[in-house]
């Protein structure tokens, strides 16, 4: 239930006339020092898809936390072989 659930919530914002914030996977950019891997981050979404990242005020051991999270997907990534 919970997947079908955000499944139509997604759908909803991408139907919408404008943006609402919701916390999806997209690429990071050298937001929080991370660099080429997805993670799920507040951002703004609406009919134009993703428009755009809401910061989120986090203290030193909280970003070093979600870079070492993002290093850890990393590695699983890298072991994936297509």
């Amino acid at each position: 239930y919970a997947v079908s659930a955000s499944v139509c919530r997604l759908c909803g914002l991408l139907l919408s006339a404008y943006d609402s914030t919701a916390t999806v996977s997209s690429m990071m950019h050298g937001e929080y020092g991370i660099d080429d891997v997805c993670l799920s981050t507040l951002t703004l979404v609406g009919p134009k898809g993703i428009s755009g990242k809401i910061p989120m005020r986090m203290n030193k051991e909280e970003t070093e936390k979600l870079q070492a999270s993002a290093e850890a997907l990393k590695s699983v990534i890298a072991q994936i072989n297509l």
